[in-house]
């Protein structure tokens, strides 16, 4: 392993922790020293990723980026629309899902812990209807503003997968998540059919 390698390993060690750490104390209680004492890496170590633990979770976003990134590439592809459409979102639930602390510590702790976190969420969704865009645009044969349709669509999946989190029937959170599912074909294809009618450009 090289030591790129290495120091990446580290930083998601200490991200999954950062994550534990706040789903169980939350941020106003949590430290840097229950942060290591979960992840197994020094002091030194932690500083030489991180400024701070805002620091931290601001960067746990970026731990989904191959997901939001494989919305927009499902959008381009070939078969059912709608179908491809659900295996995007599929791909963050998946995430969230072997992860339920990341998911906490996404749609919940960030959006709580400070001015710097609520900000790095609201990109975070921001991108996620960036790619939402692109593949429901290639659906309706023309450009959707990422911030109508796209941004709607991401904010009730948000809600569904918190409702899941603050109240899950069962210690399966992939299961809880996947659950969501149905919802969010109806309301993908509802959206779908707004924007059909709304956001189609007007010709003179």
């Amino acid at each position: 392993m090289t030591p790129a390698e290495v120091a990446e390993q580290q930083r998601r060690r200490i991200i999954v922790a950062v994550a534990t750490t706040l789903h169980e104390r939350g941020f106003a209680n949590s430290t840097v020293a229950d942060v290591l004492a979960g992840s197994g890496v020094s002091r030194k170590t932690f500083y030489q990723q991180f400024s701070n633990l805002t620091d931290a979770v601001v960067a746990a976003h970026d731990l989904l980026d191959e997901a939001v990134g494989r919305i927009e590439l499902l959008g381009r592809g070939d078969g059912n629309a709608v179908e491809r459409l659900e295996e995007g979102v599929m791909e963050v639930i998946r995430v969230f899902g072997k992860e339920p602390a990341l998911a906490w510590l996404l749609l919940v702790e960030s959006g709580a812990a400070s001015d710097g976190t609520r900000r790095r969420q609201q990109e975070f969704f921001g991108r996620v209807a960036d790619s939402l865009s692109v593949a429901i645009s290639q659906i309706v044969g023309y450009q959707v503003p990422s911030d109508g349709i796209p941004l709607a669509l991401v904010g009730a999946v948000a809600e569904l997968l918190r409702a899941k989190l603050y109240n899950p029937e069962s210690d399966d959170m992939l299961a809880e998540f996947e659950s969501i599912m149905p919802t969010v074909r109806e309301l993908g294809i509802a959206l779908l059919n707004l924007s059909r009618r709304t956001d189609r450009p007007t010709t003179n």
